[in-house]
């Protein structure tokens, strides 16, 4: 008995291999035209950080192999695979809602968004019946929110309002202590 020939399947294995190892080439071609064109609209201000992370994610999902390093080897730091979901999550973190002002409860949620230190901030603490029980300025808003807890102020929510500089921030906090009449402030103005 004669044992099976099997040298056409093996020499079609062969030519499907090369074909393969051709589409992959041109696939890592590809990609890192996409990934140059990527970083350079990045760099220059026509894509934003969350657009990046979009593209990154899409191609990632898709990539082959040695992706990352060819990501890399294009973006800027703060894009970098390592670091942009990072960067996209502390931008989105520290962004006000859509009417400028950010809100919240305390404590503060893991998802919780809050001014980035050092921005000025006038802030309104609400106790639990919703009334206003302090009404304050800083530059450091999630380090004195945490403070104005330990010293015993009943307050769950509140709400913090941007400011340009401190002196607009000193105007703000007199008008809002006006406005509100928060039962904690001892004084009203500076």
């Amino acid at each position: 008995m004669t044992p099976p020939d099997y040298t056409a399947s093996l020499q079609h294995v062969d030519l499907l291999a090369a074909k393969i190892a051709n589409l992959t080439l041109a696939q890592i071609d590809t990609e890192e035209q996409v990934i140059h064109r990527i970083a350079s609209d990045y760099r220059a201000g026509r894509i934003d950080i969350e657009q990046v992370l979009e593209h990154y994610l899409w191609l990632k999902e898709r990539a082959a192999s040695g992706f990352m390093f060819r990501w890399n080897r294009h973006m800027p730091d703060n894009a970098s695979a390592k670091r942009i979901r990072h960067t996209v999550h502390t931008r989105r973190r520290h962004t006000p809602g859509p009417d400028g002002i950010w809100r919240g409860a305390y404590p503060f949620g893991d998802t919780e968004r809050y001014p980035r230190t050092p921005t000025p901030v006038v802030y309104v603490l609400f106790d639990a019946a919703n009334e206003p029980c302090y009404v304050g300025s800083t530059a450091d808003f999630r380090g004195r929110a945490k403070a104005h807890h330990k010293e015993g102020k009943p307050f769950v929510r509140w709400m913090a309002y941007p400011c340009a500089d401190r002196e607009a921030a000193y105007r703000l906090e007199e008008r809002l202590q006006r406005e509100h009449l928060p039962y904690l402030n001892r004084k009203v103005g500076r």
